[in-house]
């Protein structure tokens, strides 16, 4: 069985993945489609059998289950473009892989055939994680890039405060969008298997088994998550000009993301 967690950034993929990994028959690769990852040997990645050679792994005794973590934009042009992460981010590594596109004479659509190999392989089975308040999913983005630290640990400065870009938070709202659309069209005809933050962080266990059953996998016991929450702050606390950017949005089909 192959299977991929889909999902934003900071929609607790994480959690998810620490999850699964709890079952003693699978094995969750980190998402080999990273930046971090592709920087340092871009031309690895034009292999057009880059995925199917992810999946071929050496048998272990028991492992039955194997899979990765894959965020909206990885590997595509839009995600090649400086202003991606936000206002905060001053990201080194799309630079250097734009560098390297450049010097190769490749565009910056060069890995996004990763995406197609991916779709072809209808055996696999799409795990799409979704977080309902996009606010909270942007301000965990800016927090994690302003401090480097993207799991686990507890956030710092956090009583330093936010001042979002009005501008900024609603390319993002749309832009999130318009990702999902697109990839619940993109694995239409894959098994797909949509679940919630909300319910992954508030009904951890049961929505633990919910996934073991869809990768067809008995699970047993009561599973605890394995790593923590880093925010333990609310949204006006942690923003700035949070009554600012929640007036703008008032009449929005966002406003129910400020309503604290």
């Amino acid at each position: 069985m192959k299977f991929i967690i889909l999902a934003r950034y900071r929609s607790g993929s994480n959690l998810l993945a620490y999850g699964i990994k709890q079952h003693p028959r699978v094995e969750v690769k980190h998402e080999i489609l990273n930046l971090v990852c592709i920087a340092p040997d871009p031309r690895r990645y034009l292999d057009p059998d880059f995925i199917k050679k992810t999946y071929s792994i050496e048998k272990q005794d028991g492992l039955r289950v194997i899979g990765f973590k894959l965020m909206y934009g990885q590997a595509t042009s839009v995600e090649l473009e400086e202003d991606y992460f936000g206002p905060l981010a001053d990201n080194e590594n799309i630079r250097n892989i734009n560098k390297w596109l450049i010097d190769n004479n490749l565009s910056k659509h060069a890995f996004e055939h990763l995406w197609q190999q991916i779709n072809n392989d209808n055996e696999i089975r799409i795990i799409h994680l979704v977080r309902r308040n996009k606010l909270h999913a942007y301000v965990s983005l800016q927090l994690a890039i302003k401090e480097g630290n993207w799991v686990n640990k507890k956030y710092y400065s956090i009583k330093d405060g936010l001042i979002i870009n009005i501008n900024d938070l609603e390319s993002w709202f749309k832009k999130g969008e318009e990702f999902y659309q697109f990839y619940k069209n993109f694995f239409k005809h894959h098994n797909l298997l949509e679940i919630h933050y909300d319910d992954l962080s508030q009904n951890y266990s049961q929505t633990l088994k919910r996934v073991f059953l869809f990768l067809r996998l008995q699970s047993k016991g009561w599973y605890t998550p394995a790593i923590t929450k880093q925010n333990t702050y609310k949204i006006p606390e942690i923003i700035q000009n949070f009554e600012e950017i929640r007036e703008y949005f008032k009449n929005t089909r966002w406003s129910s993301y400020f309503n604290e």
